[in-house]
Parts: C-alpha cells; sequence; structure tokens
C-alpha cells in the first residue's frame, strides 16, 4: 500500500508507524518520476511506535514534492500513517494507506467558486516499477449531465497530481463522482478543501 506526503513545494508531513502485537515491515520512498530515494526497515514490539518529521527524514532524504512511501508487510501487524500540513493554514490532516487497484470511485467531488469556495485534488500513484499505467477518469455531475473523461500516464513507480481537477482536468465548476480505471493497478486518493487566502 502507498502513503502520499504531499504535492507542492510547501507542503509539510510527517510519517510514523504503530504496531499493537508487534511486526516488520520495509517501506521505500519513491519520488515523483519513480525514483527510490531511500529505505528502511520496521521492527516494532508489542505496542511499539516510530514516528519522523518530516517524513522524508525517515529515509535520509529532503522532501520533495509527489513523494509516496511504499509499504510491504513481512510479519505481524504494523498500522503506518502520514500527516500532512498546510503551511498556510496549519491545517493538519491525517492520511490512511491506500491500497492499489484497477477501479474505483469517489462518489462525491466538489468544485465551486470562490470566496471560500471548494476545491478536488487527485492523487495517483503508481507501484509497478516497471512500466507506466494508464488511468481514465470519468465525471458524472450532479446535475445528470453527461459523463466527462480524461486520461493520464503515470510513469513507472511514480506519482501524478490532478491539482484542481473537476475545473482543471474536467472543465466543470459543480459537485458530482469521479470513477478511475486504469490498465494496471494504481493507489489512488482525492482531497477536498475549501480554499482562502489564509489556506487550505
Amino acid at each position: 500500500f502507498d502513503l502520499f506526503l504531499g504535492y507542492r513545494a510547501a507542503d509539510l508531513s510527517a510519517f510514523g508507524a504503530y504496531s499493537p502485537f508487534g511486526g516488520s515491515a520495509e517501506a521505500t520512498l519513491y519520488g515523483a518520476d519513480g525514483t527510490v530515494r531511500g529505505s528502511r526497515l520496521f521492527q516494532l514490539g508489542v505496542n511499539g511506535t516510530e514516528a519522523f518529521d518530516p517524513a522524508a527524514s525517515a529515509f535520509g532524504a529532503i522532501a520533495q514534492p509527489g513523494d509516496v512511501v511504499r509499504v510491504e508487510i513481512t510479519s505481524g501487524s504494523i498500522e503506518f500513517y502520514s500527516e500532512l500540513l498546510d503551511d498556510v493554514g496549519a491545517a493538519v490532516a491525517t492520511c490512511l494507506p491506500v491500497a492499489s487497484g484497477v477501479q474505483g470511485v469517489f462518489p462525491n467531488l466538489s468544485n465551486f467558486a470562490a470566496p471560500g469556495g471548494r476545491l478536488s485534488d487527485i492523487f495517483v500513484s503508481n507501484p509497478d516499477t516497471g512500466r507506466a499505467v494508464t488511468v481514465t477518469f470519468s465525471f458524472l455531475g450532479d446535475d445528470g449531465s453527461a459523463p466527462r473523461f480524461a486520461t493520464i500516464l503515470v510513469p513507472a513507480g511514480g506519482t501524478s497530481t490532478i491539482e484542481n481537477a473537476l475545473s482543471d482536468f474536467f472543465g466543470v465548476l459543480q459537485g458530482g463522482a469521479v470513477e478511475f480505471t486504469a490498465d494496471g493497478p494504481v493507489a489512488v486518493a482525492a482531497r477536498v478543501a475549501t480554499r482562502r487566502d489564509s489556506g487550505d
């Protein structure tokens, strides 16, 4: 599974792990272009924890936009998480791991005009380090209009971010559902935020 660590240069992120019963895992930090930027072995006892702030410091690296951590549990049980901080608005969001799949749906994304408008970002991670993956998105608007489609190519082992997805990607200013299909497993997450001068 994948943990997204932020996509803007100003984003700050922390990374941690907790094990209720003990376990071991290997975590690898990938850049947006699929480059391996570091790896770390975790061996936690009962109720064991580890935390790193900034997240990339767990791997001896400096944070870059589009970073993602991929985790493989090798024994027992370990729960990983990331925390993203909007450095402008100082809002913290806790992010849980995202499993990979070839299809999925976000039933309620939105995009409405400012001031105080909402926006939706979509994050995609390709865990296959051997080939790029094509992902097709479809938008089904609340107004019942015909679906809109858009496609991206995610580099091998890399990530892609679609900022302000509904207006910039689909060309709409409304809410609705977004479905995706891919020709290989991908981890996909979405973020809905209210945009203000003070931060998201």
